[in-house]
């Protein structure tokens, strides 16, 4: 189940926002919220998470360990958080 939410944001918010919007292939900003959203709500919830953008897509990382994906070495997700 999902609600609408009304949220204001200002002129430079709004130009960043459509920068990641297109930078993560997203088709709204609405979709990009809800992602960035999500992956907060998972760093919030499980310490030393972070999520960053590779040439391969986005993806969950150890914070502080520079080969710290959280996946098996073909790619495939060992966790899902």
């Amino acid at each position: 189940m999902s609600k609408t939410l009304s949220l204001r944001v200002t002129e430079r918010q709004l130009a960043a926002l459509e920068r990641l919007k297109r930078r993560l292939s997203q088709h709204s900003i609405g979709g990009t919220l809800q992602l960035l959203l999500g992956e907060k709500l998972r760093e919030a919830e499980y310490t030393y998470i972070i999520f960053r953008n590779t040439a391969a897509g986005r993806f969950a990382f150890v914070e502080g360990d520079p080969t710290g994906r959280l996946g098996d070495h073909d790619g495939r997700s060992r966790v899902r958080v």
